[in-house]
């Protein structure tokens, strides 16, 4: 699930050819500025601006606008590749898309990273989803592994990127897949893993007040069940969350995703009361399977949107992994690593 870092290409001279190929980038580059992707953090007048765009509307109510990632990969791919056939449609079925920013590295630069992210959402009133990935033993040592070297770097870490959110509007998916992953882990890390995320929820709620925090809601496929998933979320602190993202980077379909993770709401509202929120993870589920590595014949899910129609308790459904980025080394994406765009993954996603 995490990102590989990739220098930009150079942009080839235009001779004029494939005209319209070129100006279909452009168009998009304007829209997607238009709509809140590409935020700058201005040196003054941030405050004012961010009052003029709606700063103290709520986090996630119905019609609230998203954010998307300027720095996706995607969106890079399209600006540097205006003549490649392939092109149109990553533009127009991907990189059109608002997808959800990564924060993989346990770097003190996190806390600078994550304050000038959010600034920019809000100066455009819009509302950005980030991910926070660096749990110790994350990804059970597979194509995602890596994470905080031990649980002091990780406390300090998520209090960094606690603070760079500060009282701003964001949604914030902690840790995928580190409730689900415990097969690896030996008794003493399980404790260890739920007093981390106990107490990242902790911090979160205390330090970004208007974050929405989900925690890990599995692949969402049945894979746990949902009385287990109640409760490991009960020992990581799901009291200071507002509930739980489901299928996160996998492929369930949004109608088995949203019935496991009320199975696991009624399972918790009937030990503890507590109500939990849903979003769902649509980036790649159109299809659907349960093979969860670079599956063929996988289509984009339903687009981003913080008015799904699906009732209540669903806030939102996501694009938390953005299409086109490698799942690691297998199936359709054999010869790339973890985090990388592969333009072809994204074609094939976009059908």
């Amino acid at each position: 699930m995490s990102r590989t870092d990739r220098r930009r290409p150079q942009r080839r001279p235009d001779h004029g050819r494939r005209p319209r190929r070129r100006l279909l980038v452009l168009l998009l580059v304007a829209v997607l500025g238009t709509l809140g992707w590409f935020g700058t953090r201005p040196d003054t007048g941030a405050f004012a601006l961010r009052q003029l765009a709606g700063g103290d509307s709520p986090t996630l109510a119905p019609g609230t606008r998203l954010y998307g990632n300027p720095d996706a990969q995607a969106l890079q791919w399209v600006a540097a590749h205006p003549d490649d056939p392939r092109t149109p449609a990553v533009a127009d079925a991907v990189a059109a898309r608002p997808v959800a920013r990564w924060f993989t590295d346990p770097t003190e630069a996190v806390r600078s990273q994550v304050d000038a992210y959010v600034d920019a959402a809000s100066i455009v009133g819009a509302t950005p989803t980030l991910v926070a990935y660096a749990i110790p033993d994350r990804d059970c040592g597979q194509y995602s592994s890596g994470g905080a070297a031990d649980a002091d770097t990780y406390r300090a870490w998520i209090r960094s990127f606690a603070d760079g959110l500060g009282g701003r509007r964001a949604v914030v998916v902690l840790e995928p897949d580190s409730l689900v992953h415990f097969d690896c882990l030996t008794g003493d890390q399980v404790t260890e893993r739920e007093a981390l995320l106990a107490d990242a929820t902790a911090v979160l709620a205390q330090r970004a007040p208007r974050a929405r925090v989900y925690l890990d809601g599995s692949a969402a496929n049945w894979s746990i069940a949902a009385a287990e998933l109640a409760d490991r979320l009960v020992a990581a602190g799901i009291a200071d969350a507002h509930g739980i993202a489901l299928g996160v980077s996998n492929y369930t379909e949004t109608s088995t995703a949203v019935e496991f993770g009320r199975a696991t709401a009624r399972e918790l509202a009937d030990r503890t009361g507590q109500r939990l929120g849903l979003v769902v993870d649509t980036s790649r589920n159109g299809t659907g399977t349960r093979v969860w590595c670079n599956p063929a014949g996988q289509r984009t899910g339903q687009p981003p949107t913080s008015s799904p129609g699906l009732g209540d308790d669903v806030d939102a459904l996501l694009w938390v992994k953005p299409p086109g980025e490698s799942d690691g080394d297998c199936g359709i994406g054999a010869g790339t690593v973890s985090g990388q765009f592969d333009p072809d993954l994204a074609v094939s996603l976009a059908g």
